[in-house]
C-alpha cells in the first residue's frame, strides 16, 4: 500500500479508502481503558467494515474484540465496566448486543423489524435504552414485523406523498416513526 507523506499536493481517492477512521471513543469508568469503533472501507466489496475495539491508556496497545468483517459499532461500556453494549448488523438489521469486555460471551438483546441503534445503559446497569423505528400504530415488535412484511409482500407499490422530503438518501419516508 502506498502512503501519502506530509506535504503532498495530491490526496487520491485510494488515499481516502485506506483511511482507518475511528469513531465514538468512550472512557472506562476507572479511566484505563477508552472504547472505540473502527472502520474500514473495502472498495472491492462496495462497502465499510466496522469493529469495536479497546485502547489501553496504560501501555497504548489496541485490541479489536469484535470481528473485523462486520459492523459493530456504538460500544457503551456497562457502569460497572464489566460488559459492553454495542450494534452489530445481523442479517441485514442493525440489533443491540452485550458481550465481556474480552469480547467474549456475545448475546443478541433485540430483534426489531427495522433495526436498533445508540445504546445507553440505565445507571444500575439492569436496562438498555435504544432507539428503534415503528409504525405508531403497532402495539408490539411482533406487530411491527408483521406489517413490514406485509407492505414487502404487497404488489402496490405506490406512495402518496404529502410533505417533503419524501426521500432521504436511499430511503423514502413513510408512516414509522423514531421511537
Amino acid at each position: 500500500r502506498q502512503e501519502t507523506k506530509i506535504g503532498a499536493d495530491k490526496y487520491t481517492f485510494q488515499d481516502f479508502i485506506n483511511v482507518k477512521w475511528i469513531k465514538e471513543p468512550v472512557l472506562s469508568t476507572d479511566g484505563k481503558s477508552i472504547l472505540f469503533t473502527a472502520e474500514q472501507k473495502n472498495l472491492e466489496k462496495n462497502t465499510a467494515f466496522s469493529k469495536i475495539c479497546i485502547l489501553n491508556t496504560e501501555t497504548g496497545k489496541i485490541k479489536a474484540i469484535t470481528p473485523e468483517d462486520q459492523k459493530s459499532t456504538s460500544g457503551r461500556w456497562s457502569p460497572d465496566g464489566k460488559k459492553i453494549a454495542f450494534v452489530k448488523v445481523d442479517k441485514g438489521n442493525a440489533e443491540i448486543w452485550t458481550m465481556d469486555t474480552t469480547g467474549k460471551n456475545a448475546k443478541k438483546l433485540t430483534d426489531t423489524a427495522f433495526g436498533a441503534s445508540g445504546p445507553v445503559w440505565s445507571p444500575n446497569g439492569d436496562k438498555i435504552l435504544f432507539a428503534s423505528e415503528v409504525y405508531a400504530e403497532c402495539k408490539t415488535m411482533q406487530d411491527n414485523k408483521v406489517r413490514k412484511n406485509a407492505k414487502e409482500k404487497s404488489k402496490v407499490k405506490a406512495r402518496i406523498v404529502e410533505e417533503l422530503p419524501y426521500q432521504v438518501f436511499d430511503r423514502y419516508r413513510d408512516d414509522r416513526y423514531s421511537h
